[in-house]
């Protein structure tokens, strides 16, 4: 089966990338599409404008250049991206931080810290969207 649903997965730290890589591998029906920041995303989707979106974005919110929550309210104001599942990680948030990214329709999940909660976290992911 061809895959032609995919994720982005933003991050500029390398342990996290090779996880998140190793975890999504063994996936045969998604695609896993790896970016450095939330600058890279805002460019990919503007080159994907005319073709397929991803299901869901899933985004370290320290990144460098432009952060998740920067790169969240640019694609929720966008009328064409406005309804791609957005996730920001973080190592922590404030309720208030919380409130105001779901009030955005973006979810805000604290990242995991060992090789099973990523499992467990993608898991959860790819249940929800396959």
């Amino acid at each position: 089966m061809a895959k032609n649903k995919y994720i982005v997965y933003v991050e500029d730290d390398e342990d996290d990338l090779m996880l998140v890589e190793e975890i999504m591998e063994d996936d045969n029906n998604i695609s896993l599409v790896t970016l450095k920041d939330g600058q890279e995303l805002l460019d990919f989707l503007e080159d994907q404008r005319d073709g397929e979106l991803p299901i869901l974005i899933i985004m370290d919110n320290n990144t460098p250049r432009l952060s998740g929550v920067e790169a969240s309210k640019i694609i929720r104001q966008d009328e064409e991206w406005q309804n791609i599942e957005l996730v920001i990680l973080t190592t922590s948030a404030s309720p208030t931080f919380i409130d105001q990214l779901s009030a955005s329709n973006v979810k805000v999940i604290t990242k995991p810290s060992t090789f099973t909660e990523w499992q467990q976290l993608f898991n959860t992911f790819l249940a929800q969207i396959q």
